[in-house]
């Protein structure tokens, strides 16, 4: 299903709509640490790595490395747009059978923020909110915080339709470090998002950044 790849290429190329000249630190990204610690535990056990991902991919520029399944294809694609460059690394699933038109992606976009103060629910806030403006109809599943490798991020799962006919499945992870925001996205149809979103969990548990 090209229109899965073709979704989630729009869904994640989205500049979320932010005044550098008024960010401020939010209250609400001070979370309380035993909170915290509770949403990483319950994560844990569904963010696992697993030696399914078997190869390895590194990106000197951000100083991160991940993992990703054998059989699948990776593209690496530069963006320049509104004065912001962004890196979105993709990887793509091979076809199950011949009859196969979908092709359930991954992808990660790395994009630079718009000031150093620009804080993780600033992002989300924005986020949200332009996926909202983007796919109608929108029906946000999940939202909540957790912690990947000691860092806040956050979670969404929703589904959505760029054409109003196509329903399309997602499953997205964002986290803001070092004045840089990292979003790994899913897109799936709704029948098989289950059976990829373990991947992409362990995909995202895989990521390791220099310290």
């Amino acid at each position: 299903m090209h229109a899965a790849l073709l979704l989630a290429l729009s869904l994640s190329l989205r500049q979320p709509s932010t005044d550098a000249g008024t960010a401020r630190p939010n209250p609400r990204s001070v979370r309380a640490a035993s909170m915290l610690q509770r949403l990483e535990q319950v994560e844990r056990k569904r963010f696992t790595y697993t030696a399914a991902l078997q190869q390895p991919y590194r990106n000197n520029q951000y100083g991160f490395s991940l993992r990703y399944p054998g059989g699948w294809k990776m593209q690496h694609v530069m963006q320049q747009g509104a004065g912001n460059l962004k890196t979105i690394i993709m990887f793509i699933s091979p076809l199950e059978t011949d009859e196969d038109e979908a092709q359930e992606n991954i992808n990660l976009i790395v994009e630079k923020m718009p000031s150093p103060l620009f804080t993780l629910d600033e992002y989300t806030e924005a986020a949200i909110r332009n996926e909202r403006g983007i796919l109608s109809p929108y029906t946000l599943h999940a939202s909540h915080g957790l912690l990947l490798g000691g860092t806040p991020a956050h979670r969404v799962s929703f589904t959505g339709s760029l054409d109003g006919k196509t329903t399309v499945a997602f499953e997205q992870i964002w986290m803001v470090r070092e004045g840089h925001a990292y979003v790994w996205s899913l897109a799936a149809s709704p029948s098989s998002l289950d059976k990829y979103a373990g991947i992409f969990r362990q995909m995202v548990a895989s990521a390791e950044f220099r310290s």
